[in-house]
């Protein structure tokens, strides 16, 4: 099995079985409540930027997404699970709303003003985040969004103190998880944080960092 056809088979399972929990298919963080503050951050930079199309990597199952105003930019949602993309196209397809199965490492991506990828390279080993960031490098802005840190309430037992998970960058299998710091080794990315909020759910708490980089202008400055 190769490379993209492990990771696909890793998300396509993830999706089928929900095994990230919540109200989203696509984990707790996906929820409309929980992603509120990325969706305000989403609107904000499309404002800001003028943005006239839209291409959202690992788009999910659309569940926050549907209540974004796109304000009448072109969108195009990217999953790697066919059978998710056949649904969003059913459902929320539409002039200048349309989904394509694809993946972020070896799928030949249209071009676009803003490009959103949450919650989807913390999931991947170190290379393959390398080789996504090498890709992403050729859009004029990039917002990026992984989580920060995870901490998570120790039992009564151990005075209930919090401890973080994870070990930040850390590499890992396809599907895996680990918190991101993509400004720090090994990738020290140059990037803008425009945003940081927290997600609850139960005794954990996952703190979110957003970024926006500016690949293309930036190198054209």
């Amino acid at each position: 099995m190769s490379e993209t056809d492990e990771t696909g088979a890793a998300f396509g399972q993830i999706y089928r079985d929900h095994s990230w929990g919540g109200v989203s298919r696509s984990g707790i963080g996906s929820s409309q409540e929980a992603a509120r503050a990325y969706a305000d951050t989403v609107t904000s930079v499309m404002q800001r930027f003028d943005v006239g199309t839209v291409l959202d990597l690992g788009c999910g199952d659309w569940e926050f997404s549907r209540r974004i105003d796109w304000g009448g930019a072109r969108y195009i949602g990217v999953d790697i699970v066919p059978e998710l993309v056949k649904h969003l196209r059913a459902t929320f397809g539409g002039p200048t709303v349309d989904f394509m199965q694809g993946n972020l490492l070896d799928t030949d991506l249209p071009d676009a003003d803003l490009v959103l990828c949450k919650d989807v390279l913390q999931h991947l080993g170190n290379a393959q985040v390398a080789r996504a960031l090498d890709r992403l490098s050729r859009y004029p802005l990039v917002m990026l969004t992984n989580d920060r840190v995870l901490r998570t309430r120790l039992g009564w037992r151990h005075l209930w103190r919090t401890t973080e998970i994870g070990t930040p960058n850390a590499d890992i299998p396809p599907g895996g998880w680990r918190p991101l710091l993509l400004r720090e080794p090994p990738f020290g990315l140059t990037a803008e944080e425009v945003r940081r909020y927290t997600v609850r759910s139960g005794d954990r708490t996952w703190v979110k960092e957003v970024l926006l980089w500016r690949g293309q202008r930036e190198r054209s400055a």
